[in-house]
């Protein structure tokens, strides 16, 4: 293997490990209700986030099964593929915030609560930089998870918020 290939997959998990959590945080400050939600759904019984995600999972594949087959097509998959993958790993944020708040419990609330979901980000893609296991193994699982937070934060019962979440405040200049 050439040292051009290495270094290419080398940017590729450094990426990887940048962006996700880099998401996470975009989805914390974008769509705080819904982060708030995942992180309840996946405080509860993660098997059956594991099950209801096998659902939108197994019809993405079946999707792109189906769509591969016909050129025109394919492009259009992979885009399906892909918003489907990144609304998953928005329900994943939900179980990184869970995280860096069991591990970091002075950042569950206030103007520094961001900061669990960062930290948590973190112990999650450390997770995923194991080699083989977490590559090919755990970040699907991620996936699944993520699908199935989502799916079990959208149907389930839709209860207030314990605090209000501070907006960013955006200056009118």
């Amino acid at each position: 293997m050439l040292f051009s290939q290495t270094f290419f997959y080398l940017l590729i998990g450094l990426g990887a490990a940048l962006g996700i959590p880099a998401m996470w945080l975009f989805a914390r400050a974008r769509w705080p209700q819904m982060i708030e939600r995942s992180k309840d759904v996946s405080s509860r019984n993660l098997f059956v986030s594991l099950l209801m995600g096998l659902i939108p999972t197994g019809f993405t594949i079946l999707i792109v099964v189906t769509m591969s087959k016909f050129p025109p097509i394919a492009v259009p998959s992979l885009f399906i593929v892909g918003l489907i993958i990144v609304w998953s790993l928005m329900g994943a944020a939900g179980l990184a915030t869970q995280v860096g708040e069991k591990l970091w419990p002075q950042y569950t609330s206030g103007d520094e609560a961001w900061r669990s979901t960062w930290k948590g980000g973190q112990v999650i893609v450390g997770c995923l930089m194991i080699p083989f296991i977490g590559w090919f193994f755990l970040l699907m699982m991620l996936v699944v998870f993520g699908a199935g937070i989502q799916v079990r934060a959208w149907f389930g019962q839709k209860k207030a918020i314990k605090e209000p979440i501070n907006e960013p405040v955006l200056s009118e200049n």
